[in-house]
């Protein structure tokens, strides 16, 4: 797979990464406040992957890529907080290639947004 992406993955799972929600939590230096460069929430993690208007397009490519998966599998009622939590992890009712898919996917994501360093 991808290294860097995987690293990226990890991050996010263990608030670890580069959102301001996480950093501020950890008390960086470079960031006083959790409040996302939209202005219009804390850039958490359900904020990055789902609610930023700053990560749009990226996010209609994630959320079309997975689509199919989630109405094959029944689960496209689940919330947004499930959702995240399969972004970040797959689910236990996907196969191993439809989680794989989904990882990959939330990894094309990540790089797409631009938000993490290279």
């Amino acid at each position: 797979m991808d290294p860097t992406g995987i690293t990226w993955l990890f991050q996010l799972r263990v608030g670890l990464s580069p959102l301001k929600a996480h950093k501020f939590r950890h008390n960086f230096l470079d960031t006083p406040n959790n409040i996302c460069d939209c202005t219009l929430n804390c850039e958490s993690t359900k904020h990055y992957f789902l609610e930023c208007p700053l990560h749009r397009v990226p996010r209609t490519f994630l959320l079309n890529s997975i689509n199919p998966l989630l109405l094959l599998n029944d689960l496209e009622d689940i919330s947004n907080d499930q959702l995240v939590l399969l972004l970040l992890y797959g689910h236990e009712s996907l196969t191993y290639y439809e989680n794989r898919l989904v990882i990959k996917s939330t990894i094309k994501f990540i790089k797409d947004s631009s938000h993490f360093p290279t």
